[in-house]
């Protein structure tokens, strides 16, 4: 099988060289590393010139997009394989990575697209382990669309994903990770949530988005997401239902304009309100979910 992984940098040269050698050692896999940079001012640039020198790489630079149209200009410009993959430029990737993602895959035979997802072993900046993240067994749209739980660096799909998502095409994309792997429940493709990782998902003074530990850290998070919110899932799901050619099941379609109009209809944020999206596992996510309903937040 071979893989095209896309990697977006942007002053990376501390640890995009630890990166790129266990990118390297992935073991039964034939792989094409397509780099882009993102408006680099340290070596990072240096270091790609370098790589590229001996054909360990190909890669191209551009204005600063941010990391989700980064990636989305990557995942355009890619040519034909078999299998995708997103990669960050901190993190360490075990040799099995993308072998153990494939292989899961390959056990299905879905002609919808096939998405692999994982958690994450969150380690400090010298690689030492942290902990370990959630994901949930299984997922949907609605949740989804809701609470993020796809990470870009864990993410490996088929060309056929690749497909669907160009098909789609859409106007507002806040992250590249949630927005392939909502393309990929809307279109009931088959998507493996492994709750092993084969990922060092580093944390360390520099990162430009990252996972952040303890009881003050995480509520302050979201403290801060929920008083600066943009919107994302109302305004993702009015940018969804605005893409023409795309055919979304009738249930998604009714979700999906729910959380494109419930700001100025209470009878739609009502209808939200009694909805039972979350598990039992998540009741704190399900009542954020809906304190920022009623704050016009989500």
């Amino acid at each position: 099988m071979n893989v095209c992984i896309l990697m977006s940098t942007y002053n990376g040269e501390k640890y995009l060289r630890e990166q790129l050698e266990s990118i390297y050692n992935q073991k039964d896999v034939d792989i094409e590393l397509l780099v882009r940079d993102d408006g680099s001012t340290d070596k990072t640039i240096d270091i790609l010139k370098e790589y590229e020198s001996k054909s360990l790489l190909k890669w191209y630079s551009g204005c600063n997009l941010k990391s989700a149209k980064s990636f989305m200009d990557l995942l355009k410009n890619a040519s034909d394989f078999d299998y995708y993959a997103f990669c960050d430029q901190d993190d360490y990737w075990e040799e099995d990575k993308l072998i153990r993602a494939i292989s899961l895959l390959e056990e299905n035979k879905s002609e919808k697209g096939k998405l692999y997802m994982s958690c994450l072993n969150v380690v400090d900046s010298n690689l030492n382990f942290l902990y370990k993240s959630y994901i949930p067994k299984t997922i949907n749209i609605q949740q989804e669309m809701i609470k993020n739980y796809a990470t870009g660096c864990t993410m490996v799909f088929d060309k056929k994903i690749k497909e669907l998502v160009e098909s789609y095409n859409c106007d507002y994309i806040a992250m590249h990770d949630s927005y392939v792997c909502r393309i990929a429940l809307l279109n009931n493709s088959f998507i493996y949530l492994d709750q092993e990782s084969r990922i060092k998902y580093r944390q360390h003074e520099n990162n430009v988005l990252g996972m952040k530990n303890g009881f003050f850290s995480i509520w302050k998070n979201r403290f801060n997401r929920f008083i600066h919110s943009e919107c994302i899932a109302s305004k993702t799901a009015n940018s969804i239902l605005k893409c023409k050619n795309v055919y979304l099941k009738e249930e998604d379609k009714e979700f999906l304009n729910l959380l494109s109009n419930y700001k100025n209809n209470f009878k739609l944020k009502l209808k939200l309100l009694k909805l039972r999206i979350f598990e039992k596992e998540e009741k704190m996510t399900n009542f954020l979910f809906k304190i920022k309903l009623l704050f016009n937040k989500v």
